[in-house]
């Protein structure tokens, strides 16, 4: 194993074991923030995530994402999510896992949503956030997000989910414009590369 590699795997070993002692008594949104403050240091390590390692698609595509972690039991699933400008996802939930996404490189707005009971309007925009370097968002289990990458560099960010996509429940998105409610499909995300 290259230096890099122990480093990172390092890095990524020493964030993890604090986000698990601090949620450990359950998910909350102070104990998500407080969690959120171990990826962000994560996220500063420039040296470990960029995107000589972790490219870009090759073909032209907009998207790259990567698997880098994941406990045995599927829980603190770990991604890098590398996209083009262009790159947009309507609003959508996560199959009841929190997530916690920090900012690496390049700006990437997600637009937080709550549901509402309402079968015409099922969902509500509440805030706009920017994830970017030193900045991140955290959804509990019931969180609905949209994203976009903004302005015209690529971004590069880091995904930790309580659950890996996989073994995340029934997931949904929304159209804002109908109302309607549509299953989530993963193979909308594009390749997803193991690089554990």
């Amino acid at each position: 194993m290259e230096r890099d590699d122990r480093d990172r795997n390092a890095a990524i070993s020493e964030t993890l074991s604090e986000i698990r002692d601090v949620l450990s008594d359950g998910v909350t949104v102070d104990r998500l923030d407080h969690a959120k403050s171990a990826l962000l240091r994560l996220c500063g390590r420039a040296d470990l995530f960029n995107f000589d390692i972790y490219p870009l698609p090759s073909d032209g595509g907009i998207e790259s994402t990567y698997f880098i972690h994941c406990d045995p039991d599927g829980t603190n699933a770990l991604y890098v999510s590398c996209a083009r400008p262009g790159m947009s996802y309507r609003p959508h939930n996560h199959g009841g896992s929190w997530a916690i996404i920090g900012g690496v490189q390049g700006r990437e707005s997600h637009r937080m949503f709550t549901e509402t009971g309402d079968a015409a309007a099922p969902i509500d925009q509440r805030a706009t956030l920017m994830v970017h370097p030193g900045h991140a968002v955290s959804m509990m289990p019931d969180g609905i997000h949209a994203i976009a990458v903004e302005g015209d560099e690529p971004i590069l960010n880091l995904h930790l989910y309580g659950t890996r996509f996989e073994y995340q429940q029934e997931r949904s998105e929304f159209d804002e414009e109908t109302g309607e409610r549509f299953m989530f499909r993963l193979e909308n995300v594009g390749e997803i590369v193991d690089r554990r």
